[in-house]
């Protein structure tokens, strides 16, 4: 009679360690994900703060002119912008309108857009400027 073939239970099975493998790797790829959208979450935040600080600028110029050079009209305008080690391009568009009550007061409308991932954003900003008396 041949003895009995010794029984290790202080080790892993092969099928232990590849359901383990399998595991982690999945939760890895969870965190990466993760990781993925919370820049991406952040890129826009980027893309976003730097169109107000562009739309802030340019209201400003408007209104430290004189009030006779705000033309009533459209203007069109393409602003490049470092950001993240590369250029953001913006696109700026200012509406001038006379009030219908005076003609001492102008409303400025400055709206500021942007393509992400063929998504288009905007970002705009209206103020009265009237002349000082």
């Amino acid at each position: 009679m041949e003895p009995a073939a010794s029984i290790n239970n202080r080790g892993f099975t092969l099928i232990e360690v590849l359901v383990s493998i399998i595991i982690l790797t999945v939760g890895l790829l969870g965190l990466l994900q993760v990781v993925n959208v919370s820049i991406a979450h952040n890129l826009n935040n980027q893309f976003r703060n730097e169109a107000i600080a562009v739309a802030d600028r340019t209201m400003n110029t408007i209104k430290m002119a004189p009030f006779d050079n705000i033309a009533v009209g459209t203007a069109f305008s393409n602003i490049s912008c470092p950001l993240n080690l590369g250029y953001k391009n913006y696109s700026v568009t200012t509406v001038t309108t006379a009030l219908t009550n005076s003609t001492q007061t102008r409303s400025v409308n400055v709206l500021v857009a942007w393509h992400h991932k063929g998504q288009r954003y905007t970002h705009s900003i209206v103020s009265l400027v009237s002349k000082n008396q």
